[in-house]
């Protein structure tokens, strides 16, 4: 299959990050309320990366907002704070405990984008702990607090937040259509960083639905903003999913030469998360070329980087995605107990959608494996868990939208596959 991406644009090692630039400048003097503004104002993947600098900043503008008597650059110390804790220490608790600090001191000085932040922050917490109704709550409440302010830059981003929430539960049309929103929006207030968040996410999903070309060319229109934003993680997932994409389209060494980049880029700044997303997509891609030492090679350290990461999700996401990958490579028992783990962890997170997921994964490797009646009683499994995943709907019954794993797992031997719409926070 034919896909043309000539219009992406290339970037070597390193790229400028602009929040780098911005949390530097912070350590430094600036203005009280200009710090604390900056602060919450910075993303995740900076936080991870450099939770040592984020903490001791959190730590300097509460001091100095205390002296100064600021509630609001003190509610700004103690979001940047929980964001640290949670990134860095996974303390959901103290974290908790700040964040509803902070929102609390926000919401009484009327200041509406520090609402905003705070609970689009304290959503990703609660997504990542796979504590799907809270999460939506705090997303659906900060949406409800920014549309009092059109021009709020968090309102494209809370759409999107939104729209990872509606994929995780399987609720495809209304993601599209939330995803379209926050695009319109993020074009109006000409946010151009939330647009290329939307953008890479709608490439994502278009990919995971077989419509190639559209993906590359949304992933290509998100990878040029990044670019001239200078934001460089988002530049490089980008890459990430163009390789799946030539990957898809049977071009694997360009694939490949994709992926690689996109893995040294997450090893330079030591993010874990990245890295075992990018390791496992290169097991998928050996696994295809029949180089099964090499995928097995990927399997694990795909493993062990989500392990690092620490949070129980991904860890699961990453088993459901190398179970196959194993069991296309002949490791059964390997493939069996990489499922049975991601399942153990679906259960403790009481993700019903992805019990079912596992059970069915679980399922098509016993029939690779040839043992067919254990096989049977694990896909009747799936179909059981499939409808209660409803309660998390709301009351929608989800048998319209049967369980599938993760995207990106190689072709079993008898043709069958299922992909899942890929998801990140």
């Amino acid at each position: 299959m034919m896909i043309s991406d000539n219009r992406f644009p290339q970037q070597s090692l390193p790229v400028p990050d602009r929040y780098d630039q911005l949390l530097d400048s912070l350590r430094r003097t600036f203005p009280l309320l200009d710090r604390a503004k900056g602060a919450i104002a910075l993303p995740s993947h900076v936080i991870e990366s450099r939770s040592n600098d984020v903490a001791t900043l959190a730590a300097d503008l509460i001091a100095d907002a205390e002296r100064e008597g600021n509630r609001q650059a003190i509610a700004s110390g103690r979001l940047l704070l929980a964001a640290v804790l949670w990134r860095r220490e996974r303390d959901s608790a103290r974290a908790t405990a700040l964040f509803a600090d902070a929102l609390e001191t926000f919401e009484e000085e009327g200041n509406v984008a520090g609402m905003a932040r705070t609970l689009l922050a304290s959503g990703v917490m609660y997504f990542e702990l796979a504590d799907i109704r809270r999460a939506l709550d705090q997303f659906q409440f900060g949406l409800h607090v920014s549309t009092t302010a059109p021009s709020s830059p968090y309102l494209p981003e809370l759409l999107r937040s939104i729209s990872l929430v509606q994929n995780r539960l399987g609720e495809f049309r209304e993601r599209d259509q939330t995803l379209v929103l926050g695009m319109h929006v993020a074009r109006q207030q000409n946010n151009r960083s939330a647009l290329l968040r939307l953008l890479f996410d709608a490439g994502q999903y278009d990919a995971s639905s077989g419509r190639l070309q559209s993906a590359l060319e949304r992933l290509v229109e998100s990878a040029s903003i990044a670019r001239q934003e200078q934001e460089d993680l988002w530049y490089y997932r980008a890459v990430k999913v163009i390789g799946e994409v030539h990957a898809e389209a049977g071009s694997h060494l360009k694939a490949m030469e994709y992926l690689n980049d996109y893995l040294a880029y997450a090893v330079a700044r030591g993010l874990d998360n990245d890295q075992s997303f990018a390791l496992a997509s290169l097991a998928v891609v050996h696994a295809r070329m029949g180089e099964h030492p090499l995928a097995l090679h990927y399997c694990q350290r795909a493993r062990a980087a989500a392990r690092r990461f620490g949070s129980p999700l991904p860890e699961a996401n990453i088993l459901m995605t190398l179970a196959p990958v194993l069991a296309q490579l002949g490791e059964y028992d390997a493939a069996l107990e990489a499922i049975t783990t991601a399942a153990r962890i679906a259960s403790a997170i009481s993700s019903a959608i992805r019990i079912a997921s596992c059970h069915q994964i679980r399922g098509l490797i016993l029939c690779n494996a040839g043992r067919y009646p254990e096989a049977i009683p694990a896909l009747r499994d799936a179909l059981r868990w499939a409808p209660s995943n409803a309660e998390q709907r709301g009351g929608h019954d989800c048998r319209a939208c049967p369980p599938r794993p993760c995207a990106g797992a190689p072709r079993f031997r008898n043709g069958a596959r299922s992909r899942t719409p890929p998801e990140r926070t």
